[in-house]
């Protein structure tokens, strides 16, 4: 429990400083976040809606090709780019692969 702790408090540090970093320019950041086969729909959609409704980021889906991705075995995700064409992001967000028991 204290290491997911840890980690809440690292993103909200993190996320704090590059929304700060956000609003002084006038270039929007580009947040990338890749999904895959598999990938918790809440795993990318939570950062999807955090950064698509905070003003200065800009924010685009990634996979590996640009194919429909299937989550949780019933929502199909279509990516925006493949990691080919995909532009440079300022930031990239890698949900969370949690090994199945």
């Amino acid at each position: 429990m204290n290491r997911n702790l840890n980690i809440v408090v690292l993103a909200c540090f993190l996320f704090g400083a590059a929304r700060l970093t956000a609003q002084s320019t006038e270039k929007p950041l580009s947040v990338g976040i890749f999904v895959y086969p598999g990938v918790e729909i809440l795993d990318f959609s939570g950062p999807s809606e955090v950064f698509g409704s905070t003003d200065g980021f800009e924010p685009f889906v990634v996979a590996f090709k640009k194919e429909p991705v299937l989550s949780q075995g019933f929502v199909t995700i279509t990516p925006q780019y493949s990691i080919d064409d995909c532009p440079r992001p300022t930031f990239s967000c890698f949900p969370a692969a949690v090994p199945a028991a």
